[in-house]
């Protein structure tokens, strides 16, 4: 975590060759230069970040020391502009999305890491950002001198938009197109045939083609701009672990590593295995604040990220256990350990995308809880799917009272609605340039609801005159044929692990059914 304990380690020497190899590379690049700053100048600090890079099987690939800016001592108007900060990466479920088409269709996933990709940012000649030398005296400059920025080094507020510029800039001359409805995703299309997809993750660049000679054509293209390494066919993608199975056009995700690597890091090695992230009925309330809420917000971070990628299966119970990051009591770290316990049982689950379904359409499921969590605000839930693989999920507390069932149910309908909405753009946008899109479908299992959004007549004024401004939206979303809302039994109702604790059996037999397993 720091360079003084670096120093005392017994892998020294290789941190020692990862820090020296840093500094040769920024060198090499030009990334400043060796001045006397200016009185009253600020100088900003600098430090390494230090992390052993591991392969897909857990052993260990390299070490990596990369030099970082302090960039919380800067100064806004003076080392950067707070509306020159912003930068895009793909949205995970654009992601999850893309990976599914790309198995569906049998298609080639490539991967490349572009090398030291913020030093491709320049900065702009009015930009004069002075930094301290790096700790363990790899650059001894006089007394007095100070290194001026010239690229933009890693920490910078300003260097993720630097790199994402110059590399869309790139994208651009090589023949992609930057999609609207997520700017981290990039399309090549001739007519209204799809030849290329690619989405970034800071120095992660995803490939998606139809064959491997046209994946390597785009590297080609790229070479020609930055340096990267090639990492082949894809395996391992933000901390998750993919294996592929093209004779049945499958994809699978797990983060068997991270939970791992969590679980040890916060202790619960010895725990007893739970077979559910919650107890079902649990409800968790506000105290005085009786533990230590910094562990309590790395630990509930931590199984974000997991609920997030791979895990609808916790992300009710991580939804939940976020409510209380500035005053978690004792029965909240119970119920973190809870959730622990169940993700140790399960760190092998596999969330499985693609398929053999030749035309997969999104289609997606909405539910409400029964208000019982504390301020009896309900909870909206919903799902989405390309065919069989789960592509987005979500479970968000409302922002009002319900006064009934049926209202907090339309509620979840319209958040599931903005959803699809945008779903439907960014498929129509990429993957499909029809203009005769089918309405997406959403399943309902609360009647009244659906009966509302699909019959003008139903008013129901004595139930529904304080929410039809509400009622009206998604009723105009229907009439346009954008979406249609479809009655589903409630056991058939994918949506409902993300509104309330479910019991062993239940939390099985939809997590199955979502493709974890």
């Amino acid at each position: 975590t720091s360079f003084k304990e670096a120093m005392t380690r017994k892998d020294i020497n290789k941190w020692i060759k990862a820090m020296k190899d840093e500094i040769d590379v920024l060198i090499k690049r030009g990334t400043w230069e060796i001045v006397t700053p200016p009185k009253g100048a600020n100088i900003i600090g600098t430090r390494f970040v230090y992390k052993i890079k591991r392969l897909a099987n857990g052993e260990i690939d390299k070490y990596k020391a990369r030099l970082v800016v302090q960039g919380f001592a800067q100064m806004d108007g003076i080392d950067f502009y707070s509306d020159d900060t912003f930068a895009p990466t793909a949205r995970l479920t654009t992601v999850r999305l893309m990976l599914a088409w790309a198995a569906y269709k049998d298609w080639e996933i490539q991967q490349i890491d572009i090398k030291s990709a913020y030093l491709y940012g320049e900065l702009n000649n009015d930009e004069e950002i002075y930094i301290r030398p790096p700790p363990g005296k790899l650059i001894n400059p006089k007394p007095g001198h100070r290194l001026k920025l010239k690229k933009a080094l890693y920490g910078l507020k300003q260097a993720g938009r630097r790199w994402y510029k110059t590399f869309s800039g790139i994208l651009g001359k090589i023949g992609f197109t930057r999609a609207y409805y997520d700017n981290a995703l990039f399309f090549q299309r001739s007519g209204n045939i799809i030849k290329a997809i690619l989405f970034m993750h800071v120095d992660d660049v995803t490939i998606i083609t139809p064959t491997i000679q046209k994946a390597q054509e785009i590297k080609t293209a790229i070479k020609r701009y930055v340096d990267y390494t090639d990492g082949g066919e894809i395996s391992w993608l933000l901390g998750i672990e993919i294996k592929r199975n093209r004779k049945e056009r499958t994809l699978q995700l797990r983060q068997k590593h991270h939970i791992e690597k969590i679980i040890e890091r916060f202790n619960f090695t010895g725990k007893k295995e739970r077979t559910t992230p919650m107890s079902p009925g649990e409800t968790l309330r506000t105290n005085k604040g009786e533990g230590n809420r910094l562990p309590y917000m790395n630990m509930v971070g931590a199984l974000r990220y997991a609920a997030d990628c791979t895990r609808p299966d916790i992300t009710f119970v991580t939804s939940l256990l976020a409510r209380f990051l500035t005053n978690p009591g004792k029965e909240h770290y119970d119920a973190v350990s809870h959730c622990f316990a169940y993700l140790k049982r399960t760190k092998d689950y596999w969330l499985t995308l693609g398929g053999k379904d030749l035309n997969p359409q999104i289609h997606g499921y909405s539910d409400a809880d029964g208000m019982n969590q504390e301020g009896y605000k309900a909870i909206s839930g919903y799902v989405f799917r390309l065919g069989r693989s789960t592509i987005s999920w979500r479970s968000k507390r409302q922002g009002l009272i319900s006064l009934s069932t049926y209202e907090a149910e339309l509620q979840a309908l319209i958040d599931a609605a903005q959803e699809a909405l945008w779903l439907r753009h960014l498929y129509s946008e990429v993957l499909d340039t029809s203009k005769h899109l089918d309405p997406m479908v959403i399943y309902c299992d609360n009647k009244a609801t659906v009966i509302t959004v699909n019959v003008e007549e139903m008013t129901f004024k004595k139930l529904t005159k304080h929410i039809d401004r509400r009622k009206e939206w998604i009723r105009q979303r229907v009439d346009r044929k954008e979406i249609k809302v479809i009655h589903v039994r409630t056991k058939e109702q994918l949506a409902d692990m993300l509104t309330k604790p479910l019991n062993g059996y239940l939390l099985k037999y939809h997590s199955e059914l979502l493709g974890l397993q």
